[in-house]
């Protein structure tokens, strides 16, 4: 009896250990697997296990660390193609800057009288009209240009477009135009904007232009 109930208490006791080092194995084995995932995840990659024993004997490793080895070889390779240094780079603004080109204003119905820079007094409703706008932009600077026709010599043309130009300023100035925002000059005939075989091409080509930018 004592014999038999020895015996059950034996095996009993021997089921129990080997349970209890399953147990630690299993839980060894998770503790592992958790480690080495959470390694890959810190890597950013997704790895798997060597599928080539060769690799693993030449290596002299075991199963258990040819895994290993193998996520450690691919997260190094993976590494090593990011450029160093990549994070600390400064990040320039690429962006293409934006050039407003300066707003043109043509007065083609200022009339001078002939070879001269007197302006006539039917085109002072026209400078009225446009005084107005050049005020309400105070910040705005204004560059006057006189334009001419054909007629006449090149160099007579382009002193002529200078004066006109010149004339128009003075009248903007007289008119409460500050002075330091002007700027005047003459092109002469050199930019035609129609034929001068014309009466109404010559016309269109003796003009004034008011650039503001």
């Amino acid at each position: 009896m004592l014999v038999g109930l020895s015996y059950i208490l034996t095996f009993k006791r021997g089921e129990i250990m080997k349970t209890i080092s399953t147990l630690v194995s299993v839980f060894v084995l998770a503790a592992m697997c958790f480690v080495f995932i959470a390694q890959d995840a810190n890597a950013g990659i997704s790895i798997k296990e060597s599928s080539s024993p060769s690799e693993c004997n030449r290596k002299l490793l075991n199963a258990r660390d040819c895994g290993r080895w193998y996520r450690l070889q691919k997260i190094g390779k993976h590494m090593n193609h990011i450029k160093p240094g990549i994070e600390d780079s400064p990040i320039w603004n690429t962006a293409k800057e934006t050039i407003v080109a300066p707003r043109k204003i043509v007065l083609r119905g200022i009339k001078f009288d002939t070879a001269k820079a007197t302006i006539k007094s039917e085109s002072l409703p026209i400078l009225r009209k446009n005084l107005a706008e050049l005020k309400s932009n105070p910040n705005v600077k204004i560059t006057v240009i006189g334009h001419t026709d054909s007629d006449g010599s090149v160099d007579f043309n382009q002193t002529l477009s200078q004066q006109r130009a010149r004339a128009v300023l003075n009248y903007l100035v007289e008119h409460g135009i500050d002075v330091n925002r002007l700027n005047s000059r003459g092109v002469g005939e050199s930019r035609p904007v129609a034929t001068n075989n014309t009466v109404e091409g010559k016309a269109l080509n003796r003009r004034i232009e008011i650039l503001m930018n």
